[in-house]
């Protein structure tokens, strides 16, 4: 009986759909980033350092992202965060051998804007709720944010069946020889799919 009222709450459909959408974007690294390390950056060795450095400049760049909301909105602290990702993973396609330093700095731009994505969102959608509440009088937090999580692990499912069928289509076959081609197919994977889609995530935010 909640669903007609869920899908016709505007505000909530347009956050979901751009959770979901964003969810794969940021899967794609983390399912590829010990391929990719290995295969282009050629620096295993570096992984844990890669690792390491996401979640922690994850975890310290979350306050800043919570000052920016109040400031300006957290709309537009999400929207800032995605243009800051989009400009670190736009270079990842052209790394190669070598550029093990500058694809940590890749890294922790992408590590501090993972902090907007895991704050924002749900703040917004405890908004969005509420506006469910005020219309239905009646409360269905629950069944909102079990749709949330569903979205969030679907979107996870979904990039590593498509990441992983890609590759092995390619013939990419992990700690052997590969050739450019499947190497390149990587980068894509890696750097490019996450912009396209945070473009995608960008433009829903902007008309929120």
């Amino acid at each position: 009986s909640g669903l007609p009222l869920m899908l016709a709450n505007k505000p909530y459909m347009r956050i979901l759909g751009c959770y979901f959408v964003n969810g794969l974007a940021n899967t794609f690294p983390i399912t590829l980033i010990f391929f990719y390390v290995k295969q282009v950056i050629e620096r295993p060795d570096w992984t844990a350092f890669y690792l390491a450095g996401y979640f922690v400049a994850a975890i310290l760049g979350t306050p800043l992202w919570m000052w920016l909301a109040k400031r300006r909105g957290k709309h537009m602290a999400w929207r800032y965060a995605l243009i800051l990702a989009i400009a670190a993973f736009a270079i990842v396609p052209f790394l190669g051998s070598g550029d093990h330093v500058v694809f940590l700095g890749v890294v922790l731009v992408a590590g501090l804007t993972l902090g907007a994505d895991l704050a924002m969102p749900a703040s917004m959608l405890a908004d969005a709720v509420d506006q469910d509440t005020l219309e239905s009088g009646e409360p269905r937090t629950g069944v909102y944010f079990a749709v949330w999580g569903m979205a969030a692990k679907a979107a996870a499912a979904l990039v590593v069946g498509v990441a992983l069928s890609l590759l092995d289509a390619v013939g990419f076959v992990p700690d052997m020889y590969n050739q450019d081609d499947a190497l390149l197919v990587l980068a894509l994977l890696f750097g490019a799919c996450p912009v396209v889609f945070k473009l995608i995530a960008l433009s829903a935010v902007w008309k929120y």
